[in-house]
This record gives C-alpha cells, structure tokens and sequence, in this order.
C-alpha cells in the first residue's frame, strides 16, 4: 500500500522544488522511497536524528544527507550555508527545468513531523530567492498547515540575515518586491495600500496535513489571516510591535 500522499508537500517557486515530509522509519520506508521516485526528488536532506536506513535511498539513486540540529530550535549558520550551498547546486547550476514539472530535479526534505526544522530550511531557500520573511512563511503554511513555531517564525522574520546564497546564481523569474498581507492590507515599501488581496494559494486537494500542528499557532497568525486555536495566545505580542516600529506612519 502506498504511504499517504497527505504527508508528502510539494513547493515549488522559481527555479526550486522541494518535497517536504514527515520522517520514514525502516518499516515504511520503501512507500516513501517510491513516492519521493515519482517526484523525482534527488536528494533527502534530513534535519532530525537517523529513524531509517538509507542505503535502499541511495541504491535508488537518491542521495541523503544528515544536517541534524535540535528539536524546535532554529539552525545553526553551517546547516543553513550547507542547505543553500544544495540548493544551488541542484537548482541554478546547469538546470533550465521549469520548477512546476515533475520531470525537474526536487529536494526531499524531513524532520520528525516535517512541521518545524524542515519547513523552516525551505522557508530561508525562499527568502534567499526574493521573497519577504512573511511572504515565505505564507508560502509554506498555505501548503503545509501548522509549520513553524513561535521560536522559528521569530528568527526568521526578526533575526535572519539574507545571504544573497543566490544572488551569483540564475534564478528563474524576478524577485518579488518587499510586500506582506496583515489583516487583508497589503504594504510593500513602507507605504500602506488599501488592496483587498491575498498572498495565500489556493491548497492542493488532499494536501492537507490534518491537524498536526494546528494548536502550534500564534498570534502571527492573526496578522497573516489564519486563525487557529493558539492564536489567542499571543505568543508573539513584540513581533507586530517590532514590525510596524520600523515601518515610519504605520500604526498597529
């Protein structure tokens, strides 16, 4: 029986697709061998502790790399270097595929639930190939519900320095200009529009990765129009401060 589809998230953007999942163990990992084969993924990047082998991955030609860090937590400077030294090599060096076709080359990426570490390296691939921090952390959670703690979305959207990790490279398409969503409103450029759009796409059916995570929620959420049970919490009360502190004429 194959393993469900609802646990494998496709995200491509620009020249880049990835596949981000849960972590296999040795008793199912021939279902997730076959569907990381149908998505033409080439390289298994794993951000938890070994739950598998890996030589039946690597007979089929798919390559697996450790870059382990700590549960919950952000990743060190090496992993993400590492992690985008992959990217390039596999997406803007020698390839021409469109991103959105199966038949191009994708990085299978995991942690335990693939609701944190994993999503999060995606998360800073995006940001590295033009997208804002809140325009990346949409990205993701509109294909992979509940990814990303409170911890992660405030490094990523306070702290994370974009490296220019593809600046040299040949990236697809061009880059988006600085612009998020808060409460329907979109910004960009420090200047407050009042367009009623949204970022968020549209889910795949049956891409859903059901609840898990979904009390993980802050009030991030709330500004990106996501709700959820933990929105409540306000886990990330300075966050919204922060940001509308460095935008001059935007009041919260």
């Amino acid at each position: 029986m194959s393993c469900p589809r609802r646990v494998m998230t496709e995200v491509a953007y620009k020249n880049m697709r990835f596949v981000v999942f849960d972590a296999p163990t040795d008793s199912n990992a021939e279902n997730y061998l076959n569907d990381l084969l149908t998505l033409n993924v080439t390289d298994v990047v794993r951000f938890c502790d070994p739950s598998y082998n890996t030589q039946p991955f690597t007979a089929a030609g798919i390559n697996v790399t450790d870059m382990g860090f700590a549960d919950g937590a952000v990743p060190p400077q090496e992993i993400v270097r590492s992690f985008l030294d992959l990217c390039t090599a596999r997406f803007f060096q020698n390839n021409s595929s469109t991103p959105s076709a199966q038949s191009a080359p994708a990085i299978g990426v995991h942690c335990v639930a693939g609701l944190g570490r994993a999503p999060m390296l995606v998360v800073i691939a995006l940001i590295e190939s033009g997208l804002s921090p809140f325009e990346a952390v949409e990205y993701i959670r509109a294909r992979r519900r509940g990814a990303l703690n409170t911890v992660q979305l405030n490094y990523i959207v306070k702290d994370y320095k974009r490296l220019g990790a593809f600046s040299s490279a040949s990236a697809g398409g061009n880059p988006s200009s600085p612009k998020f969503i808060l409460n329907g409103m979109l910004f960009g450029n420090g200047l407050k529009k009042d367009k009623r759009v949204s970022l968020t796409p549209s889910l795949n059916s049956g891409e859903s990765v059901g609840q898990a995570g979904g009390d993980e929620m802050t009030s991030f959420d709330v500004e990106l129009g996501n709700g959820g049970a933990g929105a409540k919490n306000g886990g990330m009360k300075g966050l919204r401060g922060w940001w509308f502190g460095r935008k001059a004429g935007v009041t919260a």
